[in-house]
């Protein structure tokens, strides 16, 4: 439809006019009925019959022409003006990096770089690193050491003194320093006390724990080390499986089975041990699934059950 409420021009159809009350969840038609959101046809409204004259259309009216502030000049938007803004740009500019060796004149700072003390920069010699001292020469070491950085001291201490007494204080304590040096009998300030004697010359060490009491240490295994069980039924009688009234069958079954294999189990423990372990079995009452466990035979104890067999067969008619 057209800003005024009619067709736009050239339309073709029919015009729907709806109220809504204020209470109300649809618009209803022309005849009160309710009308269907979704094409806006009244709800059991009759269709128009042919018969009837269609409602002419409003003659749509014209519009008037938009203000003269919308629409753009003869020639066009203008620019607009250009807007230019001058910041303090950071001086970031550096002086590039090179290698400099030591010794060298720069041409910024005109200096000559010191070199580094050799002391600082070389490894010690190997006499110095695999050298081992015993107690008189460690001492004697740790002596010169402490002489030679107190000499240094010293030196450094008269050059900036200025009063006489300290200088001639100073100048005392340098050369007594210096003839301990030479002479380290002389001081006896620097000479190390003598080690205490734990036990005389000729006398062979013992040590206290000989005096001490025989002590006992108890290691339990975590098994049990038991004879060998010719007649035992692990499912049943160790992990507790009942199987209601086919268990006295089962257990009967278990017990000939047993009976039969008796010599095997016999002979194969002459061979290896007439004991068994626990080591790898469930513990007593332990929940575990019900196993079928080998028969254990042995060549050993076949050769013997073989031998029975077939001895008794010939001995019983």
């Amino acid at each position: 439809m057209s800003p005024t409420g009619g067709p736009l021009p050239g339309s073709v159809g029919q015009i729907l006019y709806f109220n809504k009350p204020a209470d109300a969840a649809l618009a209803n038609g022309a005849n009160g009925q309710p009308v269907r959101p979704v094409d806006g046809v009244a709800l059991n409204e009759p269709p128009l019959r042919a018969a009837e004259a269609p409602v002419p259309d409003v003659p749509p009216l014209p519009l008037p022409p938009p203000a003269s502030r919308y629409l753009p000049p003869q020639g066009g938007l203008a620019p607009p003006p250009a807007v230019t803004v001058s910041l303090p740009q950071p001086v970031l500019a550096q002086p590039p990096l090179s290698a400099v060796q030591p010794g060298e004149v720069t041409s910024t700072s005109k200096k000559a770089i010191p070199p580094v003390p050799p002391e600082f920069v070389q490894l010690p010699t190997r006499a110095s690193v695999f050298t081992v001292y015993d107690d008189r020469q460690l001492e004697a070491a740790i002596r010169d050491r402490v002489l030679r950085d107190n000499i240094a001291s010293l030196e450094k201490q008269i050059q900036s003194a200025t009063d006489p007494k300290t200088i001639d204080d100073l100048r005392a304590r340098l050369a007594r320093d210096k003839k301990t040096l030479l002479d380290p009998a002389s001081d006896a300030s620097y000479a190390f006390p003598e080690l205490p004697v734990v036990s005389p010359p000729g006398v062979a060490y013992r040590p206290k724990t000989l005096d001490y009491a025989p002590r006992q240490v108890l290691i339990e295994p975590n098994y049990v080390v038991h004879r060998r069980l010719h007649f035992e039924e692990r499912n049943a009688e160790r992990s507790g499986w009942d199987l209601g009234p086919a268990q006295a069958l089962l257990s009967t079954g278990y017990f000939w089975r047993d009976t039969l294999l008796w010599p095997q189990s016999l002979a194969s423990a002459c061979v290896r041990g007439p004991w068994d372990t626990s080591a790898g079995k469930a513990g007593p009452g332990c929940p575990s699934p019900y196993y079928l466990y080998p028969l254990g035979l042995t060549i050993t104890g076949t050769a013997a059950e073989t031998a029975i067999l077939t001895g008794g067969a010939f001995l019983l008619p």
